[in-house]
């Protein structure tokens, strides 16, 4: 959907904030380890499952790490795969052991909508899930698909949420 891009949109648009990034790739192939650029080698890897449900543990720990760290982060940006539920991610934020260290200034997702359409109902289900747990949806990769194609997608994701704030983005 562009969800390693965007990451490195803010990585090198941040200007005076120090953002920490965890990135979870789920599948048996990390692919965002070597496309996401990174100023520093200390890196917390999150590889082995799905951070709503497999390593909640791991993405707890690695929260709390940031947020303890000397290194003077301003913000820590959470991106999940595409296969992650929101509501198990921001269980971990109202945790005993993340709650008092971090709070939630936002929620994004990002839909892809050249291939939305090629998504199975499952998919398709779990991605208007996304979209309506979000504080914003961008709606990525227009220029591939013509205005009747974004308004169909559109129309699918504000059927399950009428006031969806939705932002289109190439």
């Amino acid at each position: 959907a562009g969800k390693t891009t965007l990451v490195n949109h803010l990585l090198s648009s941040a200007g005076e904030e120090r953002l920490g990034v965890l990135v979870n790739d789920f599948g048996a192939l990390n692919i965002d380890r070597d496309l996401i650029k990174v100023e520093t080698q200390n890196q917390i890897e999150l590889s082995n499952g799905c951070i709503c449900c497999t390593i909640q543990d791991d993405l707890a720990s690695g929260l709390m790490t940031l947020a303890r760290a000397s290194t003077g982060l301003t913000r820590i940006v959470v991106e999940c795969s595409g296969v992650s539920h929101p509501a198990g991610v921001l269980a971990i934020f109202d945790g005993p052991a993340v709650g008092g260290l971090v709070h939630i200034d936002g929620i994004f997702c990002l839909i892809d909508v050249a291939s939305f359409d090629d998504l199975d109902f499952p998919s398709t289900e779990l991605a208007i899930d996304q979209a309506a747990m979000s504080d914003i949806v961008f709606l990525n990769k227009l220029d591939l698909v013509s205005e009747d194609v974004v308004r169909a997608v559109e129309r699918t994701l504000t059927g399950a949420q009428p006031h969806m704030r939705l932002a289109r983005v190439t």
